[in-house]
């Protein structure tokens, strides 16, 4: 297959996404009958598109059914059928009560029971009901726990990384389907392709207010800022909180657009919706003129997230730092509106194939910071290694919450903390109950927590050690997560900057309506500090750590001479 002709599947599949998948359209177009509408739309996908081999149902029906009886419980499943497949390959459309992630988890251990999906040999379809979205999960099975990798499609997504991806499972291509498949699926080629981009973006906003006289320190810190307020917006924008709008910035844009004004985007309207409309209450904002009445609107309604990050910062944001509009369109139209961003962030067994909260660590981590990476002991820790530290520092701790436990009582602990979650059964144990009372007790610091990876780590760790005492991690439970047991310190300011804006989104990530408190996003100052752990001055008195050293060992000298 020429590469003209994949660029035309690409785009083929992109209008499909962009123009078809549509809720409504689909609900209008089959009487209310959504299902039978989008399994139809994505028969077309794989069959026509992606030349798999159409499989009929019985009777005439749309799509083979599976028998789903003996599947968990806990997918809360309504219904299954495969609807294409190629080389024992299958397509698989399935219906939940609720689109969420643990109950497609439990959906995908039920499936590789079977016999043709063992290996994972199938790629899942999942929607809900009332859902505007649907999930296409391909699952990497290997030892332990399966790796569900997803894309997003339909209403406020960007379909233009899934489409181009996609195209890459043609059952034309020579590559064997599995292995193509699998390249489909792969993060880490987005997440490239994005810091490469973001990389590039950078130097040019830096070059141009280096141009107009701004120093070299300035001009870095603002290009830093200013993709950093824009990110985090695109990651609000997913829940549909700013004016119920999945795709704001792209709307906000378009509106200066057909307006009647020109290169005053980022000195006037950015800095509106940064400083005023983001930074305050609605009760104290008055937004009444210069955007027109329906963009005042917009601008007045939007919920005070958390000042923090639009605070006018005494550096550069008081200055008379402007960007002229055909540099602003770049980083917007050509740069962010490209991708699509998820609030969700990767762990070991979880991967949204998107751009998530931990690409504003990575981005610190790699180019900021690059300057000093190895002097200031910046480095970055692959998800598996941290979700490793996370379990067995709470192995020490639940230990050690025991009195003299045996081998057996820590085998009970090891079990808890590593039996893959659609595989525990031992909730109702005595055991296992009298932990919840330990796990709401523990204290987790992090004396150098950089951009919070072992911070959020440690939260997806105790999230997942509730569920398993089948206590589902609300707003409120992870609320208390992050102020009654997680705490850290890291001397870059900035770096505890990027860990609050991570615990904030992963507060928010599974919520569907915006929390009716003010501000949504929760003040952690005395959870995260911007300091030096390694204490050597209180108030005026400076502490030697030599003394503190010399202290100790005598302290240890004494203990070890009593009888």
């Amino acid at each position: 297959m020429s590469q003209t002709s994949i660029i035309c599947v690409e785009e083929a599949i992109k209008d499909l996404f962009d123009n078809e998948l549509d809720y409504n359209k689909i609900l209008k177009s089959y009487s209310g009958d959504i299902k039978t509408g989008a399994v139809s739309l994505f028969q077309r996908l794989f069959v026509e598109f992606l030349h798999f081999d159409w499989v009929s149902g019985t009777s005439g029906g749309i799509a083979e059914s599976l028998p789903v009886g003996e599947w968990s419980e806990r997918a809360r499943l309504k219904d299954a059928n495969i609807i294409a497949e190629k080389d024992n390959f299958k397509v698989v459309y399935i219906t939940l009560e609720k689109l969420t992630r643990t109950a497609q988890r439990y959906a995908i251990s039920s499936l590789t029971s079977k016999g043709w999906a063992m290996k994972g040999e199938f790629l899942a379809v999942f929607h809900a009901p009332q859902s505007k979205v649907w999930h296409l999960v391909s699952p990497h099975i290997s030892e332990g726990a399966p790796i569900l990798r997803r894309f997003v499609v339909g209403e406020g997504e960007q379909h233009r990384t899934v489409s181009e991806n996609l195209a890459k499972m043609d059952a034309e291509l020579s590559m064997p389907l599995f292995e193509r498949v699998e390249d489909a699926f792969q993060l880490k080629t987005v997440t490239n392709e994005f810091y490469n981009e973001y990389k590039d973006v950078f130097g040019r906003i830096k070059e141009h207010l280096l141009s107009k006289g701004v120093g070299i320190r300035d001009a870095k810190k603002f290009s830093h800022l200013l993709l950093n307020r824009l990110m985090f917006i695109y990651f609000i924008q997913k829940k549909g909180w700013i004016n119920d709008n999945k795709n704001f910035i792209g709307w906000y844009l378009d509106k200066y657009k057909d307006s009647d004004e020109g290169e005053v985007f980022h000195k006037k309207w950015l800095n509106e919706l940064f400083f005023s409309a983001m930074s305050k209450k609605p009760s104290e904002k008055n937004i009444n003129t210069g955007f027109g009445k329906e963009v005042c609107e917009v601008l007045n309604n939007i919920p005070f997230l958390n000042g923090g990050l639009f605070e006018r910062d005494d550096d550069v944001d008081k200055s008379d730092i402007k960007l002229p509009d055909k540099l602003m369109f770049e980083i917007l139209d050509d740069f962010l509106e490209k991708y699509n961003f998820t609030v969700t962030e990767e762990s070991p067994f979880d991967v949204d194939v998107a751009i998530d909260p931990a690409m504003l660590g990575r981005i610190y981590e790699a180019l900021i910071a690059e300057e000093e990476r190895g002097k200031a002991g910046i480095f970055y820790t692959p998800r598996v290694e941290v979700n490793l530290m996370c379990r067995l520092a709470i192995f020490e701790f639940l230990s050690n919450k025991a009195k003299d436990p045996d081998d057996a009582y820590k085998r009970k602990i090891i079990d808890f903390l590593f039996t893959p979650i659609v595989d525990w059964q031992g909730s109702e144990h005595d055991d296992f109950r009298k932990l919840m009372d330990a796990l709401q007790s523990v204290k987790v610091v992090d004396p150098a927590c950089g951009s919070g990876a072992f911070l959020i780590g440690m939260m997806q760790v105790l999230k997942e050690l509730y569920r398993k005492l089948d206590i589902e991690p609300d707003y409120e439970l992870k609320n208390d997560i992050i102020h009654k047991n997680l705490y850290g310190v890291d001397i870059k300011d900035w770096a505890v900057r990027m860990a609050e804006f991570r615990l904030w989104l992963a507060i928010i990530e599974e919520e569907v309506d915006i929390p009716e408190k003010e501000p949504v996003l929760p003040n952690f100052t005395f959870k995260l500090k911007s300091d030096d752990s390694i204490v050597q001055k209180i108030g005026d008195k400076f502490i030697r750590l030599e003394d503190i050293k010399a202290e100790l060992y005598g302290e240890l000298k004494d203990e070890l001479k009593k009888p």
